[in-house]
């Protein structure tokens, strides 16, 4: 991102003289220099204090791995209020150490960015590219109408624009995703097994460097964090009391840790559908934000990858960490899941209108769930997700939707 900043700049006609670029962890490293001993030196090259810098002929600070500096935040906060000449672009691996930068929570622009979606997976792999415009418009009718009917109708006028019910894709290729392309760094590995193996990496670091940042722990609390991931991957739900008992870990430790594994962007909480007093007391699922992750301990527990019960958490993941992330740059998105026995694995909604159910299964699914959940709460209408081509129930109620096409419009 950084790379194509600078590429813009230089196109429309910034002096390079006018750009910086530095990775903060290797200047630290190398020199033992923070981001204010690194901006003094730009000064001296500029000949000029940065709050005499023309607002006309701004200059621009592209830093990376912006976390390594400890006081990265204050740092920011400083150069923000000595001049507005100067644009800062910040990035960093760490999401966790990120979102402690408070100093600079009202004078920034927080960019969030999560996995690949399904889309963006087949963009970056093969060339394959969905509209925008045609995504924002599905997931609209899709998410947004009144009754299924209604939803059933306008989808159905759009499945044939583009290649938004999938054409074109191959048929492994859904499965490639969810179980190795939601990381864009697998791109370029051929074997599964390496995948695994960098994924599982990429965790231990949030694990030794993110987390041992925030939350206190010895080498047996960090032993017992890895375990915990592992048990809410081969089973999403699992109470926090009986997690704290079986890791023999303390339960405000246990809820400090799954919180920071929310906030590092490893995990998504799914929360019980209903009341508050329902949603304190009663067991949350979690999501995994990147298919992929959960994908790497079903590998490291032997499991085969192309089952079905695999495949079909997968699958919710990506739905649900689709969802979530829409809430990002749009309308606000709540998931909330059916926590009685046979109900929806989701219900989506905007907080204020009835929730949608939906229903995922990797192979067949029928209406069963959506008809269970809406026995309890009143919802506006039901989605299954699974094999089944697009078409609407007998009674008009739940939408059909193939898995390629209800991945392709997140």
């Amino acid at each position: 991102m950084l790379a194509q900043t600078y590429s813009w700049l230089r196109s429309h006609g910034v002096d390079s003289a006018r750009i910086l670029y530095f990775e903060a962890d290797e200047a630290w490293l190398r020199h033992g220099s923070r981001i204010l001993d690194l901006v003094d030196a730009y000064e001296r090259h500029l000949r000029s204090d940065i709050l005499m810098i023309p607002r006309e002929t701004p200059c621009f600070l592209l830093i990376d791995e912006v976390q390594s500096d400890p006081r990265w935040d204050l740092t920011l906060k400083i150069l923000y209020d000595r001049t507005k000449s100067l644009f800062v672009l910040a990035t960093g691996s760490s999401a966790l150490m990120l979102h402690e930068g408070a100093e600079v929570s009202r004078r920034s622009h927080d960019v969030r960015i999560g996995p690949l979606t399904f889309s963006e997976y087949l963009w970056l792999k093969r060339g394959l590219e969905v509209s925008r415009d045609l995504k924002d418009e599905a997931f609209r009718a899709l998410f947004m109408s009144p009754d299924a009917k209604t939803a059933w109708g306008r989808l159905n006028e759009l499945r044939h624009v583009g290649y938004l019910n999938a054409l074109g894709t191959l048929p492994h290729e859904l499965e490639e995703y969810l179980i190795v392309g939601a990381l864009p760094r697998a791109l370029a590995l051929k074997r599964n097994d390496d995948i695994m193996r960098m994924s599982l990496e990429m965790e231990r670091r949030i694990i030794e460097r993110d987390l041992a940042g925030i939350v206190p722990m010895d080498e047996a609390t960090k032993s017992k964090v890895y375990r915990l991931i592992h048990t809410l991957a081969l089973s999403d739900r699992s109470s926090l009391e009986s997690l704290s008992r079986d890791l023999e870990l303390s339960k405000p430790t246990l809820i400090a840790v799954v919180a920071a594994l929310e906030r590092a962007g490893l995990l998504l909480r799914v929360r019980p559908f209903g009341s508050q007093a329902t949603r304190n007391r009663k067991t949350s699922k979690y999501a995994f934000m990147a298919p992929s992750m959960r994908a790497a301990h079903f590998w490291d527990a032997a499991r085969p990858l192309d089952d079905h019960r695999v495949l079909g958490p997968l699958l919710e993941d990506a739905v649900a960490s689709g969802l979530h992330m829409r809430g990002w740059t749009g309308p606000r998105v709540q998931v909330d899941y059916d926590y009685h026995d046979g109900g929806a694995d989701l219900l989506v909604g905007n907080g204020f209108d009835p929730p949608i159910a939906i229903g995922v299964g990797y192979g067949s699914k029928d209406e069963m769930q959506i008809k269970n959940t809406a026995e309890r709460h009143k919802i506006r209408y039901g989605i299954t997700i699974s094999e089944r081509q697009l078409s609407l129930s007998e009674d008009g109620n739940v939408i059909r939707l193939p898995k390629d096409m209800a991945l392709m419009l997140l």
